[in-house]
């Protein structure tokens, strides 16, 4: 397996070893693409960039036996073999393709998670009344500082909170000074290789609509969802309509929502029981099933 990018020093702090590592034409990425598939004979390509318009899109799959592509909005016209959205509002996106109609591995049938959230959508959750640890993290960076605001809902409440503190995150000196302020116990976290065990440990979460949302569902931690940026409001959305998180539509009502989380023992259990009914774990297992048919197809129509 290569990943091909124009930033080869972040993508090898997060990849494995395993994984061989093109570092592409920044002027030209995607001429350098085919060129690299051409000349490698690569027979799967999938690409999850923005910046791979339809042109560049219907040059790679001309170059390959089975092009899959993750677009989780309609801003380019489809050409591809597969198209990934794993997304909870995925089956709603009115997607538009040129040539032939794609396979659609579309839902959360086909939501991609890290293996440890993988395992833990199998296991049974680990369930408390009433609770007593917490979790609250806005992603990667936070970017609206969300957080110290956030502490504030749990001031008065008996639990014990970990704070996750991103690698984004420039607002370490503020949320020190809340967690010092307000009458809970916090552990401020700074990035945490056990955020999946944290997660699954922890009685209830705040969260944004990132990723962390969809990991949350994997270990069926019932969690407050605040949608902190504006791509973030279709997740929330789709969530609400769902009944599968309490969404909080301003500042206002941030402790009402998790004080009646935290005290509703029914509430939190209905969560859970609906998060174990939909998500499995095994929406990568889908997709490579229908990646292996496609290429199947196409070497039997030789």
């Amino acid at each position: 397996m290569t990943y091909l990018t124009k930033t080869p020093e972040p993508v090898a702090d997060v990849c494995p070893s395993a994984v061989d590592i093109y570092s592409l034409n920044i002027r030209h990425p995607h001429e350098d693409t085919v060129a690299w598939i051409e000349e490698t004979g690569t027979e799967i390509v999938v690409s999850d960039c923005y910046d791979v318009d339809t042109a560049a899109q219907e040059a790679i799959a001309g170059a390959t036996e089975c092009f899959v592509v993750l677009q989780y909005d309609d801003r380019h016209e489809l050409c591809c073999d597969i198209l990934v959205n794993g997304h909870l509002f995925g089956p709603e996106v009115e997607y538009r393709w040129r040539g032939s109609e794609p396979t659609w591995c579309v839902g959360l049938e086909y939501l991609l998670l890290r293996e440890e959230f993988q395992e833990l959508a199998k296991q049974p959750v680990n369930w408390r009344d009433p609770p007593e640890t917490a979790l609250m993290t806005m992603g990667g960076s936070d970017v609206t500082n969300t957080t110290p605001a956030a502490m504030c809902a749990f001031d008065g409440l008996d639990l014990e909170v970990d704070v996750i503190i991103g690698p984004g995150y420039d607002n370490r000196d503020q949320i020190t000074n809340v967690a010092a302020e307000v009458s809970c116990r916090f552990n401020l976290v700074e990035n945490p290789p056990d955020l999946s065990a944290r997660m699954a440990s922890s009685d209830l979460a705040v969260s944004g609509f990132g990723t962390t949302a969809y990991e949350l569902l994997a270990a069926g931690t019932p969690f407050v969802g605040i949608p902190v940026v504006d791509n973030q409001k279709r997740t929330a959305r789709a969530f609400k309509e769902q009944r599968l998180v309490k969404t909080v539509t301003n500042d206002d009502n941030l402790e009402e929502k998790v004080r009646i989380l935290t005290e509703d023992s029914k509430c939190r259990r209905s969560l859970v029981e609906r998060y174990d009914a939909i998500i499995d774990g095994d929406g990568g297992e889908r997709i490579f099933e229908e990646i292996r048919s496609n290429v199947v197809g196409t070497h039997q129509k030789q």
